[in-house]
């Protein structure tokens, strides 16, 4: 059997690979992935998040970010591309946010 680039590239994203953006062949599941970048002030200045997006969820991701408080800083940067997925909600910061925040004072609300 002979294995060509285009199949390579589509078994790769089937594998949950990220690839180079000017890869050939990666088939019609392949999109774009931005580098997003969050800040909050519970992290401090010299920590950011980073999450991994799809360039057509970038706003979603952003609405989602920003009900945990983040913040986008800068523009995305498109760094390869990878296999289309849903927009999922960026749990294990909640945990690092939560985990960091000053605890409610008696009676408050979280």
């Amino acid at each position: 059997m002979t294995r060509t680039v285009g199949n390579d590239n589509k078994e790769l994203l089937a594998a949950g690979a990220v690839l180079p953006a000017d890869a050939r062949g990666a088939g019609p599941s392949a999109v774009e992935l931005t580098a997003r970048v969050y800040r909050h002030a519970v992290l401090g200045e010299d920590r950011v998040v980073v999450r991994l997006a799809a360039a057509e969820l970038g706003p979603a991701e952003d609405l989602a970010a920003g009900f945990l408080g983040l913040e986008p800083q800068g523009e995305p940067a498109v760094v390869g591309l990878g296999r289309r997925q849903e927009l999922g909600f960026p749990e294990r910061i909640t945990e690092r946010v939560r985990r960091r925040s000053p605890a409610p004072a008696p009676g408050g609300r979280v």
